[in-house]
């Protein structure tokens, strides 16, 4: 696995692109080092919710997400349902909570494309260590 490629989590997307946030630095410094990130579909929909919920404006949303997807860098992982098939019985055989599936996802991806995980969510983390995938952030 190579540390210059990553799937992207939300949270790191999110905290480069706010100055505000708390691992702003960190996350701009990640993502300005990856040579390809690859972005689940799922990360591009919580993008904008939570875009949404920093109350920017659909304009400002809409720039957002053309600058990740016309990046040279980024390439958006679409799921043709094995990623969808895979992150749900993950959350049955763990008996977790349904909240848990975009995670689940994020995890389908890079498990699928042997590529490491960049983010800063713990439960992500463990479960990435856990099945063997590098981690980065």
């Amino acid at each position: 696995m190579s540390a210059d490629e990553a799937v992207i989590d939300t949270n790191v997307l999110i905290d480069a692109m706010v100055e505000e946030a708390r691992n702003h630095a960190q996350a701009s410094k990640l993502v300005g080092s990856l040579k390809k990130m690859f972005i689940p579909s799922i990360v591009l929909y919580e993008t904008v919710w939570v875009l949404r919920k920093l109350e920017l404006s659909p304009g400002k949303v809409d720039t957002a997400i053309e600058a990740i997807v016309r990046n040279p860098k980024s390439s958006i992982v679409p799921d043709d349902g094995s990623f969808a098939v895979d992150a749900i019985r993950r959350v049955v055989a763990e008996q977790t909570e349904l909240a848990n599936f975009d995670d689940k996802l994020v995890l389908a991806t890079a498990l699928k494309i042997g590529r490491p995980v960049a983010t800063y969510d713990r439960e992500l983390r463990r479960e990435a260590s856990r099945a063997g995938i590098s981690i980065l952030g």
